[in-house]
């Protein structure tokens, strides 16, 4: 699947996450902090984000390494460099290395060598349930000679305060200690004041080849008024900072023969500004303490064999250095013998600090064509043997066949299989900060099993083609989760551990009417576990469609009009959402009891301009105005730690781009 800068821009989406959230088989999960991306009905868990799919930027992995996980917010890349973003379903180590897991998303940004020279100013405005915030973004680009230079940097501020916990479980009784204070308060000062730059040199350098550095730095400043331990404290913040660079080379020696080179490194931790109000003690706050520095290379040769097979191989490594979490104690006021502004490490000297996570890989693929004869057969198979340094060696492969029928019919069938390797929080987070709720590395407890990769194996049909300007894609899957790995409950904490087996299976749907003028489009998808791990680790097969956080049925929908005569796009969208299941934690606390947060549909308004040269002078300027959650519905999202978290109402943004 791919989505352009034009469908970007037309329905309003200012973030990864967005794009994420309105992709058929993904449902993406806002508790206005870190986004947690569902994959056809699994999930990671707590404290999930997008630890399940592979995250990259022009085909470098850019995520948050600690966690695994992806910054998917407006932090993780300025929208206006993006030119278009590829998301695949499915395993797809065997095509992308360590980490593609169930899905992989590829953000390809503008080439700084390509279009003209120049330079763009973004000024924004968003009213959140009339809070009002702002934002700007500035780009610049030079282009000459083969050689391109791109620059871009931007910032947000919104203000998502007012929004209160509702009662969506028996067990949150409001007599209880516990529960009195989240349903008496509401939010307050929850500013999320996200950055992001990125940086692009391309060199076309004729029989030398072609060469692109690349970098940026993602920034997530938010406070935490809904997240697990500190809801409602109204000065809890989080802010992480991510840095990152690559260096890729291309070079076609015959027409035949081409090799790539590619090497990047990247550091992600928290920042000083981060304070954690997690003991409802507000003498005391605290502070995360973790860290990556992560080394990536790799090297790969293309080879056509003839005008039907082509072959490719190569081998690549990444190394994580990371620094082992744990917490920092600042006093702010003096208590037990402390004066206000110490801080004290919450860490032993026999307490692991540092650990060295690292995968190395070679892979191997074939692509043939079909004889004159079946012209319309194309194969393609892809083996890749990785050896993480704490496992033993992990095989993933993938094979695929397409036949097109005629210009307007193609059938895929695709199967597969592929790991990923537990995170460095995972393994070995140490202890934390109180009595309960730590999220603790199964390493770091003597009683837990030791974590081992999870795997998933999946076939998929794909249908997809058209008649006329009518458009369709259909695909029905079966995926079988190995080892699943999440944080579960451990006492009144939580740990990592495999979770055993899952069958999953499900079909998504995508319908389009490509009219220049009007064009309406609809997505269903829906998926369901049929099969589940007991105890004793024998699969039982029962339907089960009320899974953990997300939707048994996710839909999307809405009309694409565009006027040329008055240079404006309008977009109307709705999306249709079936009942999640909670989160196990908050079950337990519901004695056990599963329950379910009800479906829901919301719907959005955007209407945008055309550029045009209003200034007569050359230079474009463009408009929009974006209305979502046109009619204010408020709901829940699945939550941790005995609530779910409640979702923004309505909001407006509103946007003028300046291009000279």
């Amino acid at each position: 699947m791919v989505i352009g800068k034009e469908e970007i821009r037309t329905r309003g989406w200012r973030s990864l996450a967005e794009v994420l959230a309105n992709t058929p088989g993904l449902y993406v999960i806002e508790d206005l902090v870190l986004p947690s991306v569902g994959v056809r009905g699994v999930t990671g868990g707590l404290r999930a984000g997008s630890r399940i799919v592979k995250v990259m930027i022009n085909g470098h992995s850019v995520i948050f390494q600690p966690d695994l996980t992806a910054l998917l917010g407006p932090e993780y890349i300025p929208i206006e460099c993006v030119e278009r973003v590829e998301i695949a379903k499915g395993p797809l180590s065997a095509l992308y290395g360590a980490n593609a897991f169930l899905a992989t998303v590829n953000v390809i940004t503008r080439d700084a060598r390509g279009g003209a020279s120049g330079a763009e100013v973004s000024a924004r405005g968003n009213w959140i349930s009339e809070q009002p915030g702002y934002g700007g973004t500035l780009l610049a680009q030079q282009a000459a000679g083969g050689v391109g230079v791109l620059a871009a940097y931007g910032f947000d501020r919104t203000d998502r305060s007012g929004l209160r916990i509702e009662r969506t479980f028996p067990g949150q009784r409001p007599e209880l200690p516990a529960y009195a204070p989240l349903f008496a308060d509401e939010s307050r000062d929850d500013i999320a004041a996200p950055s992001s730059f990125y940086a692009q040199l391309s060199v076309e350098a004729g029989a030398l080849g072609s060469l692109k550095v690349q970098g940026g730095v993602q920034r997530l400043d938010s406070m935490g008024e809904f997240q697990l331990n500190s809801a409602l404290t109204h000065a809890s913040r989080h802010s992480l900072q991510n840095a990152w660079a690559s260096v890729h080379h291309d070079k076609a020696w015959t027409p035949r023969l081409a090799t790539q080179l590619s090497a990047g490194v990247s550091r992600g931790a928290p920042t000083r500004e981060e304070e954690l109000f997690l003991t409802g003690v507000r003498a005391t706050s605290f502070r995360r303490n973790f860290a990556s520095t992560t080394l990536q290379m790799g090297a790969r040769v293309d080879a056509s064999l003839s005008e039907a097979i082509t072959v490719s191989g190569g081998a690549d490594s990444i190394v994580d250095l990371a620094d082992v979490l744990y917490y920092t104690e600042i006093y702010r006021a003096e208590v037990g013998g402390h004066a206000s502004g110490d801080e004290v490490d919450l860490v032993a000297g026999a307490d692991l600090r540092a650990a060295m996570l690292s995968t190395s890989g070679a892979f191997a693929q074939i692509q043939v064509s079909g004889p004159p004869w079946l012209e319309g057969l194309h194969l393609s198979a892809n083996v890749r043997l990785d050896k993480p340094n704490h496992w033993d060696a992990q095989a993933s492969w993938r094979a695929s066949a397409a036949y097109r029928w005629h210009d307007n019919l193609v059938t895929k069938l695709i199967v597969g299989r592929s790991y990923q390797a537990p995170s460095a929080v995972l393994l070995y987070g140490l202890t934390g900060f109180g009595r309960s709720n730590n999220v603790i590395g199964s390493e770091t407890l003597p009683s837990a099993p030791p974590l081992q990769p999870q795997a998933v194996r999946s076939a998929e049909v794909v249908v997809s083609g058209g008649l006329s300007m009518f458009l369709f894609e259909a695909a029905a899957y079966v995926q079988e989760i190995q080892d699943r790995i999440e944080f579960t409950s451990h006492g009144a904490n939580f740990v990592g551990r495999n979770e055993g087996d899952e069958v999953h299976a499900g079909a998504e749907l995508s319908l389009r009417l490509a009219h220049e003028r009007i064009a309406p489009y609809v997505s269903v998808a829906a998926n369901g576990r049929v099969a589940h791990a007991e105890q004793d680790g024998e699969l039982v097969y029962e339907m089960d469609t009320e899974l953990p956080l997300v939707p048994f049925v996710f839909a999307l929908g809405g009309l694409d009009v565009r006027i040329p005569e008055a240079h404006v796009n309008i977009n109307v969208h709705a999306k249709l959402v079936s009942a999640r299941g909670a989160a196990q934690g908050n079950v337990l606390l519901n004695d056990s009891e599963p329950y379910a947060l009800p479906g829901y549909a919301t719907f959005d308004a955007t209407i945008s301009s055309v550029r045009a040269d209003l200034l007569g002078d050359g230079s474009e300027t463009g408009a929009s105005v974006s209305v979502k959650n046109l009619l204010d519905q408020r709901r829940s999202e699945p939550g941790f730690g005995g609530f779910d978290v409640p979702v923004v109402g309505r909001s407006v943004a509103v946007n003028v781009t300046h291009a000279f």
